[in-house]
């Protein structure tokens, strides 16, 4: 019974908008490399990074290194940068830097020392199956100093006003040495089921006056029983967080 009724509400939170499924998000604060998300099946992984074209891999999971464009340099293919991935509107551009991430875990460091932004606060994640149950995990860090007291809201449809974003000001910024990450969050893990053939994923800065600064993401099939866990606990954490 009780596995029936997480089925319900995990489909149920999905469908409410075309093209645009809630997703339902946890977070974590990027201390260990076992937060990178290796359960399921991996659709495609990619780091962004100007410096390195090699890949990483990070708790067994091999992200494909995008060279987006040299250090600041603007993205040839801004609007279709990947396979499986696309970044929507504006112009992208990438930077690498050892400050993006200062915590203690060196696996990390190679993972989110790169990054991509630019003048656009929504991507796309393409070719999905309709009625699939997925799992995206973004990596967002920017511990320069310059980049102090940065907030990042997350939701999947613009119409969500601010106030009830599935998330909303997330602290993601450390802004010198480390310090402990109680209420900060570099790695975002949200579950969907699919309700078209893409995603979009809206991720603005500081109320809407920036665009995220985007290390890493990837995109999996969970496990069936992972997948409805995964799901249900977004949705309970939501529920706990609106109230």
């Amino acid at each position: 019974m009780k596995f029936r009724i997480a089925v319900t509400i995990l489909v149920a939170a999905s469908t409410s908008v075309a093209s645009a499924a809630s997703i339902a998000w946890s977070m974590s604060p990027a201390v260990d490399a076992s937060e990178v998300n290796n359960s399921g099946t991996v659709q495609w992984a990619y780091a962004f990074n100007s410096a390195l074209s090699d890949p990483v891999t990070v708790n067994g999971v091999t992200f494909t290194r995008l060279n987006t464009g040299g250090a600041g340099g603007a993205m040839a293919d801004a609007n279709a940068m990947t396979p499986g991935f696309e970044r929507q509107g504006g112009t992208s551009y990438g930077e690498f830097s050892d400050d993006f991430y200062l915590g203690p875990d060196a696996s990390l460091n190679q993972l989110l020392d790169g990054l991509t932004w630019g003048g656009t606060d929504q991507f796309r994640l393409n070719n999905l199956t309709p009625g699939v149950i997925y799992t995206v995990q973004l990596f967002s860090s920017d511990d320069r100093s310059t980049q102090t007291a940065r907030v990042l809201d997350l939701d999947s449809n613009w119409g969500t006003p601010n106030g009830s974003r599935q998330l909303e000001d997330i602290d993601y910024t450390a802004g010198g040495p480390w310090t402990d990450p109680a209420g900060r969050s570099k790695i975002f893990t949200g579950t969907f089921t699919a309700d078209a053939a893409f995603q979009d994923i809206l991720a603005p800065l500081n109320n809407g006056t920036g665009q995220i600064d985007l290390n890493a993401i990837q995109l999996r099939i969970p496990e069936p029983a992972g997948a409805l866990l995964l799901g249900l606990t977004g949705i309970l954490g939501l529920m706990r967080r609106r109230r």
